[in-house]
């Protein structure tokens, strides 16, 4: 990339990306390296990165500010279902964070902490769990946002310590409960609509199609729901037939 460039007489070349997506770990391992950094009104801060050839990009930061306690936080973990490493949250009780939270990431895998959500956002989280339960935050602990979602924005909180207290079954009335509670960037909905398709939620389904789903943006809700799990022709996914005859 930078020597094609540096033949069409090009001295640097200038890309943004934010670093939930994966295009930063292209530049990475292109031994691009941090320069300067830019701020912007109500945006997270840009960093310029440069690689060993002087070519440069930049890349979103993300950005972890502490928020208040005052939110109905919650998380959605397995009970029933096992986890690959046999980890298990105890409830009402506190549950530490393997990796504290780092307030100056720069990749999201840096953040560390316990990942939690609100009641209104935690649809987008669905997938994560059979099981739903509040979060109490220990006192003298903190809870920090990480504002550079696109899928769930102000619904992504970490924390180093949690207590998880009045477990609820994920089923087709919770969900759709949370679904009509929900405030959710439009396509979010399509892509946790396989995910409640396979558990059976018939009645979540049907009210998200019903309510999102127009001849103006047909195609497009297809084509979301179709890659985010690639799930088109399993045969327990039916309800794409349904988003096809909107």
């Amino acid at each position: 990339m930078g020597r094609r460039n540096e033949k069409k007489g090009f001295e640097a070349v200038l890309t943004s990306t934010q670093s939930d997506e994966r295009a930063q770990l292209f530049y990475r391992k292109h031994n691009y390296i941090d320069s300067r950094s830019l701020t912007f009104p109500g945006e997270p801060l840009e960093i310029i990165k440069k690689n060993k050839e002087g070519l440069i990009c930049m890349e979103k930061e993300e950005v972890v500010v502490e928020t208040s306690l005052d939110k109905n936080f919650v998380k959605a973990i397995n009970m029933i279902k096992e986890y690959d490493d046999k980890r298990k949250f105890p409830l009402d009780e506190i549950v530490t964070a393997d990796k504290m939270v780092n307030i100056n990431p720069i990749k999201q895998e840096d953040i560390g902490g316990l990942c939690i959500s609100t009641y209104n956002k935690v649809l987008r989280w669905i997938l994560r769990g059979d099981t739903l339960c509040d979060v109490i935050i220990p006192e003298g602990e903190k809870v920090y946002e990480c504002t550079t979602s696109k899928n769930c924005p102000h619904g992504v909180f970490v924390a180093n310590k949690i207590i998880l207290t009045n477990p609820r079954i994920i089923d087709d009335n919770l969900v759709l409960d949370l679904y009509e509670k929900s405030d959710l960037p439009w396509k979010s909905y399509f892509q946790i609509l396989p995910i409640i398709a396979l558990r059976g939620f018939k009645k979540s389904c049907n009210r998200i199609i019903n309510d999102k789903v127009t001849k103006n943006n047909k195609d497009e809700s297809l084509e979301i729901y179709c890659n985010f799990l690639n799930l088109k022709d399993d045969e327990k996914v039916g309800i794409y037939k349904e988003i096809e005859k909107k």
